[in-house]
């Protein structure tokens, strides 16, 4: 049955006709899409450039914080050491919370909402770690606390595991293993005669005694950061403001005031020592708080371990501490762990399917765990 001429529908291509009076719909000129993936590939090129600047800061102000230490803990001005480890602390502590606090003025971030007495446990352990991590180098050599301030995951899972109820895979035994291996092996020296093997079992376990005290750190402050979510800015400050509170107790108790005055008057070299020492850990805190907060805590943990590696080549071949065929392999072991650690941690990512373990989209979240204001190292 027929029904007249059929009308044939407008090509799918040819736009409307504007009606009169009506306002034409917007174009999307090519200029604009050409500006958009301009714009985009920037953003792309300001990431890469985001975390080649700040890897190369944090190895530069580390490696060159490490320099430092070295020279007033091991080397000193002509035999003389600055042994005046709660001093030191007291300066470093107090420089990063100033540049926490300059860093939220520069940024316009927002005030901390944590009661600030929440911060003072895990303030507590946490310069604790660093005293008995620095008070080590008067006994053992700069490559030895370093190595063995990268054994820190045992510590920290054992914490884990008894505290906060975590479970691990049987990869994360296996690492522990192998740091303790590594560190067993590098110790291990049967040509020692027995002063400098007293020496060495203090040095040893003042290092013990840091490396527990990370692990104490660590539950703390996670429990800190679920109950109040403080930005990693607000733990820079406060917990670097506490220990600054609580060592400078230590100072002025033990009398080291006038000890650290009488040592700069000696050794005039040393005031600019202390003073780098302290800005270069300031500044590395930042760079790493940078890292953490744009490509996550795997890229930073990437960064740091490598940084620690060369630390100890530094060490070595610029202030002769020399090592033995067994002892590097001892740290050949420490790092290899440590390398497929992050290795396998990468592979988990992929496998959950998320982005970014080169160069990571923006983590949504500053309240990373791993990235809490640490020792020296990150404050060694």
């Amino acid at each position: 049955m027929m029904h007249g001429p059929v009308q044939m529908a407008p090509a799918a291509s040819a736009p409307p006709e504007p009606q009169p009076g009506s306002t034409p719909p917007p174009s999307s000129p090519s200029w604009l899409s050409s500006l958009t993936l301009l714009l985009s590939s920037s953003f792309t090129a300001s990431r890469e450039l985001t975390f080649i600047l700040s890897t190369f800061a944090v190895y530069f102000f580390y490696l060159y914080y490490s320099i430092k230490q070295e020279q007033l803990s091991r080397v000193g001005y002509d035999g003389d050491t600055f042994s005046n480890v709660a001093s030191l602390l007291f300066f470093q502590c107090l420089i990063s919370a100033i540049s926490g606090r300059a860093v939220m003025a520069l940024f316009s971030l927002k005030g901390n909402t944590t009661p600030i007495v929440e911060y003072a446990k895990p303030a507590l352990a946490y310069l604790l770690a660093m005293f008995f991590s620095n008070q080590a180098l008067l006994y053992v050599s700069y490559p030895t606390q370093v190595l063995a301030k990268s054994c820190k995951p045992i510590p920290v899972m054992i914490m884990s595991v008894f505290f906060l109820r975590r479970v691990y895979p049987l990869s994360k035994y296996f690492l522990v293993v192998i740091l303790c291996i590594g560190i067993g092996l590098f110790a291990l020296n049967p040509d020692k005669v027995n002063a400098d093997d007293q020496t060495s079992s203090i040095g040893y376990l003042m290092l013990s005694l840091s490396l527990f005290m990370d692990g104490v750190t660590g539950p703390l402050q996670e429990r800190l950061v679920k109950a109040h979510s403080p930005t990693s800015t607000h733990l820079m400050i406060y917990t670097n403001l506490w220990a600054a509170f609580f060592v400078g107790i230590a100072v002025v108790a033990n009398n080291e005031v006038l000890s650290t005055a009488q040592f700069i008057a000696r050794h005039p070299q040393s005031l600019y020592d202390i003073a780098t020492f302290a800005v270069c850990s300031a500044l590395g805190q930042n760079f790493i708080f940078v890292l953490v907060r744009e490509f996550g805590a795997l890229v930073l943990s990437t960064v740091t371990t490598t940084r620690k590696f060369f630390t100890i080549l530094f060490s070595v071949f610029l202030f002769g501490n020399s090592l033995s065929t067994r002892q590097w392999i001892a740290v050949c072991l420490v790092f290899f762990g440590l390398g497929m650690d992050i290795v396998r941690n990468y592979r988990a990512k992929k496998n959950a399917g998320e982005k970014g373990a080169n160069l990571p989209h923006p983590v949504t979240t500053q309240n990373d765990v791993d990235e809490r204001p640490r020792r020296p190292e990150e404050h060694s």
